[in-house]
């Protein structure tokens, strides 16, 4: 039996200062966590119409049925977040010293959108099928800020997964 590899992902962080690259740095991870894994299933196990499918858990530690489709339509999810929206889309925290851990819901310690405000979280494919999802953000926090933890969050019918 062979062993089958999890998708590859990374992280490049890019620090500008005065709209001058100071720092830029990429980052190979290996933390998936099982919302992510479940959150697949749940969309590849749905049809038009069904209800719950599995559970997940949501940025606030409560269970949330998904994909939970009320209606005959097909539910939309987005990581598409609105600048200065710290809910969804790419998030950073500064936690004093993050564990990873597969059951992780959310990030230790998210940093205020009014300390290092958000700007839009866009999304590229390219031609040979790599997927791209950016967001800066602004350090308006007046001092140097560390970002220890970066996250990935869906909106999904009112729920932060």
């Amino acid at each position: 039996m062979s062993m089958r590899k999890l998708p590859k992902y990374k992280i490049q962080v890019v620090v500008t200062k005065n709209g001058k690259t100071i720092e830029k740095r990429e980052v190979k991870s290996r933390t998936w966590v099982y919302n992510f894994i479940r959150m697949l299933y749940g969309l590849f196990g749905s049809s038009k119409g069904t209800d719950n499918v599995i559970t997940l858990t949501n940025t606030n530690g409560y269970d949330a049925g998904f994909p939970n489709m009320d209606s005959v339509d097909l539910a939309v999810g987005s990581v598409l977040a609105p600048a200065g929206n710290a809910y969804y889309g790419i998030l950073v925290g500064s936690g004093a010293s993050p564990a990873y851990d597969p059951s992780k819901h959310a990030l230790d310690s998210p940093i205020d959108p009014a300390q290092m405000e958000p700007s839009e979280t866009s999304v590229a494919i390219s031609a040979e099928n790599v997927i791209t999802i950016s967001r800066s953000f602004t350090n308006k926090s007046g001092s140097d800020l560390t970002v220890t933890e970066v996250g990935l969050v869906m909106y999904w019918q009112g729920d932060y997964l």
